[in-house]
């Protein structure tokens, strides 16, 4: 969700070439607002192929707050048809599960950045 979020830092950019768009995010919150649920950054340019395929964002984040593991690899997933980067984290390989991340990882000075490409 998005009450009373606030940030320090709100920028995004895209390459789009044919069928394929290049993103770069960098946020920096200065509030993790009030809103609960799992984490999503909405807005991209345009929706993913609708093709069964999901596209995986390199991801880097920055004071979380109950940060799953030490050895967690945060990535952003986008589903098919879909304009939203779902955020997850790959929880190392001794737990090799992966989950995805809401309010509670999140702190009132986290950073999220995510590079990566889809197709449309």
């Amino acid at each position: 969700g998005s009450t009373g979020i606030t940030y320090t830092t709100q920028v995004g950019f895209y390459t789009r070439i044919g069928n394929l768009i290049t993103v770069s995010i960098n946020l920096v919150l200065s509030s993790k607002g009030s809103s609960t649920g799992v984490a999503a950054i909405s807005g991209l340019p345009s929706a993913a192929s609708a093709t069964n395929v999901i596209y995986i964002l390199n991801g880097y984040l920055l004071g979380m707050t109950s940060f799953p593991t030490s050895t967690t690899i945060p990535m952003g997933l986008i589903l098919a048809s879909s304009s939203t980067i779902d955020i997850y984290g790959y929880l190392g390989p001794t737990a090799g599960t992966i989950t995805q991340f809401a309010d509670t990882n999140f702190a009132a000075a986290s950073t999220i950045r995510f590079n990566g490409f889809y197709r449309v």
